[in-house]
């Protein structure tokens, strides 16, 4: 693949493109009969607040644990949670080295709460290599908001960016925000096809 440099740098989404979605709901589902009606309260609200900053993941969730009826103390669950959403697309994991032995300019732009972000930091190396990271917890705000977008291109000193995410949603926003964006499809989008 030819590399043109024709953007400033690719920034990845993490769950979805960098990493396997949804592995810790479907683990509550499948051993714990927890589905979408029992979780969503944690999930669709409470997680959320987390994600901007504006709440504290611990704090949030811990009254779930026993509310759920879980074998586990918070923190057995948070690193069962934590480990299961750690598996590496294989794809965007040799895309992503590839790029680096390129020296591209690569980063992530991800929804994260502040504790899976600093598990995130200290267990996958190739995270703490890249050029930029760019979480919601930091920012204050998550995808697809736009103060999202804008908010790291002030950081970057650009809107030339090519944005990789799994959510139609989030692409629709950054394009709207002047970027350029891809809808990453697992087992349909081809990385190292891409022409750049």
């Amino acid at each position: 693949m030819k590399i043109i440099n024709k953007f400033d740098i690719i920034l990845f989404d993490l769950d979805g493109v960098f990493f396997k979605p949804w592995k810790f709901k479907e683990y509550l589902e499948k051993h714990h009969n927890l589905f979408i009606e029992d979780t969503k309260e944690f999930f669709h609200y409470k997680f959320t607040l987390c994600t901007e900053g504006k709440a504290d993941f611990i704090e949030e969730f811990k009254p779930f644990i026993k509310k759920w009826k879980l074998p586990y103390t918070m923190y057995e669950l948070i690193n069962i949670w934590f480990k299961l959403d750690g598996e590496i697309i294989r794809g965007t994991g040799n895309y992503i080295k590839y790029l680096k032995s390129k020296r591209i300019k690569y980063g992530f732009a991800s929804t994260q709460e502040k504790y899976r972000m600093k598990y995130i930091e200290k267990n996958h190396s190739i995270i703490n290599e890249c050029n930029f990271k760019f979480f919601s917890c930091d920012i204050g705000y998550a995808k697809p908001h736009d103060t999202f977008f804008n908010k790291v291109s002030e950081k970057l000193g650009t809107r030339n960016i090519l944005f990789i995410d799994d959510s139609k949603r989030n692409v629709e926003a950054a394009i709207r925000n002047g970027w350029n964006a891809i809808h990453f499809q697992e087992n349909k989008t081809n990385l190292m096809g891409l022409n750049l």
